[in-house]
């Protein structure tokens, strides 16, 4: 490459990055993105950014999921903002920081490696194209790694732009990176080592100069911590999920693996089948031995190549972190895309790649395993099919083909999926309330029952199996054990909105407007302007005879943008509650705009009072067969039509129809009709 292209190679990056993840913006959200985005109420509102840096569960809709990475949510918050939940947007986000990332791995590497300008153009282009880096810029909720990524190699070009004295920036850009995840403390230790380790650094400097250039990172570093423990993210005590022989046995496997797939990414997964190493075995024997060798050439490469062994110690550090602490997932390929960036980093000091076909087949074969990777993230029924045939056969990964065989309507996969999940763990919950769930979707009440329970049994903690316990009591028409269930639902978790609109439907169901009024306040509280809980408080208000208030709410609800069949349900509430106003003609009005959004007994009911109040028997009879063509059981209409037929003189007929109306319980007008029709006849067979 001759060296003016140089200057150009920021526009390559962009062209190579868009080219290769343009396939990944139709994607959608996956996994961790319901509970931390989707359901997460925190996100819906720019007010709420300053409750991030103080409360560590804002992080998820789900309080016992806390994380303390305000900025992260900051940037969900402008999302959402920006689009609502169209995943486009938060797609191309993504996609930026990793663009951002790659810039400034290919400014490292010519810093790092001056007068391999072309090499560090080449190794930034690997960067940008390895398949490694598919899973963060494709799965949302890893933003935290590329956003994190962003600030900290910023934060480390920074601090060398001006060796030996202090640059405010980095300092900036190193608060960033700690608020993005918590993994970047380790700038800690690797800026000192960037000063120490290269000759042209910290052979100059004095102690004194480092910790003058240093000092500021240690304590910003210490407040951090302090702030973790007050927000209760550091601290929360808890036994370990494994001893730490277990653990460090397990993830010297770990890293070899790691390596594995930064040279050969083939065998990328979600859920990569690496199991724990409880005792020793030949192959952690040989994973420790590797890395020892590694480690011993580091220190023995110092003085030949001190910007690679730099970047070797760099990525060990980076992934130190969730290597000494035990977690729930053993390895995933986005704990390494700042280890793959500094290894790119490091790479223009190893290799010289001269060769432009070599260098262009490696930079075509990355793309093409890149793209198809977007592929497999593209919906969650492709992940988790993925996962199973590469290998992964675990609990999380059947559970989750069967939440996507699920949402696309597969019951029997589903079900299927979950079985096969209980066949691997039958201590754990969730495959039990999912399976529930399918019951209950399906009007199998009473089978989901016993795998609510069952669910409850495991976790008695989760609110959302309570919740959805209690739903299916209720549509059973079991309201004290529905009741008794929401209240628990209720202490476990009373910051969630959909749990208190729910509740007041119960209570509307169980005669308690009052109560149901409060509910729905708290929900919308929690909510904020959303249509459920706004029609859900008008029912209410309407049901205390607080006409104009319950009208004002139904239109708050209109408001909040609901879906088609929401809005077709709100209009057909306010046009019942400005009938009981007397405002006629509006009502007439709503009633028909709800029919052209959705056929519904209902609106067809109150259109067909308004017609036989105005005596328009005709439109009454129209609207009110309407009504009995949807639901022949309504009581109304067929109370109505009685009446009609009364005038029509058509009594065989009249009685029929209030003989139905009060067989499907209807009260004393279907009652009165029926005396009063019967009366008539037998006052025309006494005349004849």
């Amino acid at each position: 490459m001759r060296q003016e292209w140089v200057r150009y190679w920021p526009w390559v990056l962009l062209t190579l990055v868009l080219l290769v993840y343009a396939n990944s913006l139709g994607g959608s959200f996956q996994y961790d993105d319901g509970h931390s985005i989707v359901r997460n109420p925190s996100i819906r509102g720019l007010s709420s950014i300053p409750t991030y840096f103080v409360d560590a569960s804002a992080f998820s809709g789900d309080s016992e999921k806390r994380m303390y990475r305000p900025l992260l949510l900051v940037s969900y918050a402008l999302n959402h903002m920006a689009g609502d939940f169209n995943v486009v947007g938060y797609h191309m986000v993504n996609v930026l920081l990793h663009l951002a990332c790659c810039y400034l791995v290919w400014r490292l590497a010519m810093r790092f490696s001056p007068g391999r300008e072309s090499a560090a153009c080449v190794a930034a282009a690997i960067f940008a194209l390895h398949p490694v880096a598919s899973e963060p810029v494709n799965y949302i909720s890893s933003r935290s790694e590329t956003l994190m990524a962003a600030f900290f190699l910023l934060t480390v070009f920074l601090h060398l732009h001006r060796p030996g004295t202090i640059h405010w920036g980095a300092r900036v850009c190193f608060a960033m990176a700690l608020l993005s995840k918590e993994t970047a403390i380790v700038l800690v230790v690797v800026l000192p080592l960037v000063d120490l380790w290269l000759p042209q650094s910290g052979s100059q400097m004095s102690t004194r100069q480092l910790a003058r250039r240093h000092g500021p990172y240690w304590a910003m570093a210490g407040i951090y911590l302090l702030v973790l423990m007050w927000t209760g993210f550091l601290g929360g005590g808890g036994e370990p999920l494994r001893d730490g022989g277990a653990q460090f046995m397990t993830q010297a496997k770990a890293l070899v693996y790691y390596l594995r797939l930064l040279v050969l990414p083939i065998e990328l997964n979600v859920d990569h089948p690496l199991q724990v190493s409880p005792r020793l075995t030949p192959v952690v024997v040989l994973a420790a031995t590797l890395l020892l060798t590694i480690g011993l050439m580091v220190l023995r490469g110092r003085r030949v190549s001190p910007q690679l062994t730099l970047m070797l110690l760099f990525s060990v550090l980076v992934v130190l972190p969730t290597s000494v602490v035990p977690l729930n997932i053993l390895a995933n390929e986005r704990r390494v895309y700042l280890v793959l960036a500094s290894m790119c980093i490091g790479l223009p000091a190893l290799l010289g790649f001269r060769s432009k076909p070599v260098n262009v087949a490696l930079l075509v074969v990355l793309a093409a395993f890149t793209i198809q990777r977007n592929q497999v993230w593209a919906t969650p029924l492709s992940l988790w099919q993925s996962a199973l045939a590469g290998g992964a056969h675990s609990y999380t990964a059947y559970v989750n083909l069967g939440k996507a065989q699920q949402d696309i309507g597969d019951v029997t996969g589903a079900a299927v999926s979950y079985g096969q999940a209980l066949e691997i763990d039958r201590r754990r919950a969730d495959a039990y309330n999912n399976l529930a769930v399918l019951f209950h979707e399906a009007g199998r009440v009473t089978e989901a029952i016993p795998y609510y329970e069952a669910a409850v049994e495991r976790a008695p903690e989760m609110e959302e199996i309570h919740h959805n316990l209690a739903v299916a009591h209720q549509d059973l028409g079991d309201l004290d054990a529905a009741t008794r269930t929401f209240r628990r639902a209720l202490e476990l978790s009373r910051e969630d909105g959909g749990l208190w609109s729910n509740y007041g439907q119960l209570l509307l169901a169980a005669d308690d407007p009052v109560g149901a009024e409060a509910a729905f306040h708290e929900a919308i509280r929690l909510l904020g302007l959303r249509p459920e809980p706004y029609n859900g408080l008008g029912n209410a208000l309407s049901d205390q005879g607080r006409i104009q208030d319950a009208i004002n709410a139904y239109r708050r609800g209109l408001a909040a943008n609901p879906d088609r069949s929401q809005r077709a349900v709100i209009l057909t509430n306010l046009g019942e509650s400005l009938m009981r106003s007397r405002q006629v003609d509006e009502a007439r009005e709503v009633l028909r705009t709800s029919l052209t959004l959705s056929p519904s007994a209902v609106a067809h009911d109150y259109l067909g009072r308004l017609a036989f109040s105005t005596s328009d028997t005709l439109d009454a009879m129209r609207h009110w067969q309407s009504a009995l063509d949807i639901d022949p059981r309504r009581r109304v209409p067929l109370t109505g039509l009685g009446e009609i037929a009364i005038i029509r003189g058509d009594l065989e007929r009249a009685a029929t129809l209030f003989r139905r109306a009060i067989d499907n319980g209807a009260g004393d007008r279907a009652r009165a009709g029926l005396r009063r029709v019967e009366a008539q006849m037998m006052a025309g067979r006494a005349g004849k």
